[in-house]
C-alpha cells in the first residue's frame, strides 16, 4: 500500500473519494521490459459503483498513442479506465467500501486495485501501444 500516498474527499468531488499515488510502472509482458506510468490522481466513487465509474488521471505526462493522448494503456484521454475482466471486482469492492464502518480503510482497498489495474498491460488487448510509454530508468 506504500504506493498510495493519500486518500481524500473534497468539497468539489462529494461522492468520490481521491487516491494520490507514488510513480507507478508496468512491466510489458510481450517485451520483458519495464516502463513508467507516472504518478496518479485516482477518482473512486463513493455511491452507485454502476452509474459513477472509476476514473485514473496520469499527473506526470499523457502520452500520444497515434489516435488519442493516454493516461495510461488502459485508460483513455477522459481517465476512464477499461476495466475489462475487473469491472465487476470493481463494483463489489466499491459497494462494499462504501458501507463500511472503517470507510478509509475499506477505500485502501478500492485503491490498491486501481493500481494493481494500472501496473497490469494486456498486449493483446492494446497492441503495442504500451512501448510509447518511456522506459523505467535502472537504479
Amino acid at each position: 500500500m506504500a504506493r498510495i500516498l493519500s486518500l481524500c474527499i473534497t468539497a468539489n468531488e462529494p461522492d468520490t473519494v481521491i487516491a494520490k499515488t507514488d510513480k507507478l510502472f508496468f512491466l510489458n509482458p510481450a517485451t520483458g521490459r519495464k516502463h513508467m506510468l507516472g504518478s496518479f490522481e485516482l477518482y473512486l466513487p463513493t455511491r452507485r459503483p454502476r452509474i459513477h465509474k472509476p476514473r485514473f488521471f496520469n499527473r506526470t505526462h499523457l502520452i500520444w498513442t497515434g489516435q488519442q493522448y493516454q493516461h495510461a494503456p488502459h485508460v483513455d484521454q477522459n481517465g476512464v479506465p477499461a476495466l475489462g475482466n475487473v469491472e465487476t471486482a470493481f463494483e463489489q469492492l466499491i459497494a462494499r467500501a462504501a458501507s463500511a464502518d472503517d470507510f478509509p480503510a475499506a477505500y485502501q482497498e478500492v485503491a490498491a486495485l486501481a493500481v494493481a489495474f494500472l501496473e497490469t498491460v494486456n498486449p493483446a488487448a492494446i497492441g503495442d501501444i504500451a512501448e510509447m510509454w518511456p522506459l523505467a530508468q535502472e537504479g
